[in-house]
């Protein structure tokens, strides 16, 4: 689970997709009851989330609808490694930070290391238990990486079916993928470490483009400055939704990536961030989440990412792998910037 760049931005109308519970009420054992009556007196919320404020706002419009009583909220879009960085700084500063935040497993780690993180009895809150990480986080959302494709350029036997197709010469210099480690370990845990890298190798290889954002391959695809590219699913479907002539194909393994909630010790709104969780997770907040940002909880009924999940070879880590993960992450990133000399 990963993430990339941020931007700041504190809004009074926004919201956030992980949380980190923290304070001396956020306890296993409370019932739902006592979260709410607790979230009463708070009557607030404050979250760090990648997405832009204007999802957050029409979130919270729906959440603050069924619980009136969380009178205001704040959203700052952080996400990455700047995330794990404003809220050590803010705790080292003894400052007020979230009380709620989302962020990829493996990027936890260095919170709960520094114990700023608190526990939270997530099934007692009603999570299910195949979202559930640990006593520390569960399940947000997940996202999928795939191969897009102008639809004006590209048609019938050339629509590239897998990760091999994209290394075929034709695509040189008419292809692109985002020059960026995250999908190769995925990869790894399916065709082995050694695959995955000199799948890599090869792609840097290649004449293909490379770029620095997913969202620059999503347009290059979308305007034909490429025909084909590797990128995340929901920039290639944001452009879609604008009307560019782009579809995607969903190769074999299929890199899922999973972001979570936590809950950050010292939080001022510990029951409001669970009320939220829980909100989020439910069939209600989940589906509009997905709706909005597309990306979602493909364990929650209805979830369309939980179809593609069930109906394709996904690939992608249980907590209990996440060191697994780490390292072949370090050795793919390492291959990156190998290549760059």
């Amino acid at each position: 689970m990963k993430i990339m760049k941020l931007t700041g931005l504190v809004v009074t109308t926004g919201m956030i997709t992980l949380m980190f519970l923290g304070s001396p009420t956020a306890l296993a054992g409370e019932s739902f009851e006592q979260i709410v009556a607790g979230a009463k007196k708070e009557g607030k919320v404050v979250f760090f989330e990648s997405q832009p404020d204007k999802a957050w706002i029409k979130l919270m419009k729906a959440f603050q609808k069924k619980y009136p009583f969380i009178k205001s909220y704040k959203h700052e879009r952080l996400f990455g490694g700047k995330l794990n960085t404003r809220i050590i700084t803010d705790a080292q500063a003894g400052a007020d930070s979230a009380d709620l935040m989302t962020t990829a497993p493996y990027a936890i780690t260095p919170l709960h290391k520094r114990g700023l993180l608190q526990k939270v009895d997530w099934k007692g809150l009603g999570i299910s238990p195949k979202s559930i990480y640990d006593e520390y986080s569960t399940l947000s959302s997940v996202f999928f990486y795939a191969i897009g494709y102008n639809t004006d350029l590209v048609k019938g036997a050339d629509i590239p079916k897998g990760w091999n197709d994209m290394l075929d010469p034709k695509w040189a210099e008419k292809g692109a993928w985002w020059r960026y480690y995250q999908p190769w370990p995925l990869l790894a845990k399916s065709w082995g470490q050694t695959k995955a890298e000199n799948y890599l190798k090869s792609l840097l290889a290649s004449k293909l483009r490379t770029a620095r954002s997913p969202t620059t391959v999503a347009n290059w695809v979308a305007s034909g400055e490429a025909h084909v590219g590797i990128t995340i699913l929901t920039r290639l479907q944001g452009a879609r939704k604008k009307g560019a002539p782009v579809a995607w194909v969903y190769p074999d393994p299929l890199p899922m990536i999973q972001l979570v909630f936590g809950v950050l010790k010292g939080a001022k709104h510990p029951n409001a961030a669970k009320l939220l969780v829980h909100w989020l997770s439910s069939p209600e907040g989940a589906l509009m989440y997905e709706k909005i940002s597309m990306r979602g909880n493909p364990w929650v009924k209805g979830s369309e990412l939980g179809k593609v999940m069930a109906s394709h070879n996904t690939a992608y880590y249980s907590w209990e792998k996440m060191a697994e993960y780490k390292k072949s992450s370090a050795a793919m990133t390492a291959i990156l910037k190998k290549a760059k000399k």
